[in-house]
């Protein structure tokens, strides 16, 4: 496997139409360390379970590619008061939307933002982008993600959305990165 700063690999095993690519990230706030150790010890990097298993990760060529699927969310099952809903979302949005340009503008070794609301209510959020694609990919990718809020996440105290490329999370809980 191939290594790139902050905890992005990619690798690849075989050749032409048995060619099978993959690629993993870690948070950006993620100790070097301990990245490095869970990715190798992963099955996905593991040339001996790799190759059986590549209809779960991709024959097309994956570096530089927006790929917003196959993606997946995740949710608190507090919610925040119906009176103070509709501010919460504005805010978070808010939030999010500048991180998004932080991540975005990330170079190509991290793309990985985080903040925090200055009042209340206050909202903990991340923002990243694997910094394999540009800034334009990175921006759409997350535009996707976010759209994504109301059917995900309406109302809830924390949330996120996974897509192979980007993904972002909110908490109201605490500080939950580094």
């Amino acid at each position: 496997s191939k290594t790139k700063d902050h905890g992005f690999y990619s690798a690849s095993y075989g050749a032409n139409s048995g060619r099978v690519n993959a690629m993993a990230i870690c948070r950006g706030d993620a100790k070097p360390e301990n990245c490095s150790s869970c990715i190798k010890n992963s099955t996905i990097f593991s040339s001996k379970n790799f190759v059986p298993a590549r209809e779960r990760y991709s024959n097309r060529q994956l570096l530089g590619k927006m790929e917003f699927g196959p993606l997946f969310w995740m949710y608190s099952e507090k919610k925040v008061s119906q009176a103070q809903a509709k501010y919460f979302n504005q805010v978070l949005r808010t939030l999010l939307n500048n991180l998004k340009v932080k991540a975005a503008y990330g170079g190509s070794g991290l793309k990985f933002a985080t903040g925090t609301t200055r009042n209340s209510p206050k909202i903990y959020a991340l923002a990243q982008c694997t910094p394999d694609l540009s800034k334009k990919q990175c921006t759409e990718c997350l535009i996707n993600a976010t759209a994504l809020l109301p059917q995900c996440c309406d109302g809830k105290a924390g949330g996120r959305v996974v897509a192979p490329s980007c993904n972002f999370r909110y908490e109201t809980a605490g500080r939950f990165y580094a």
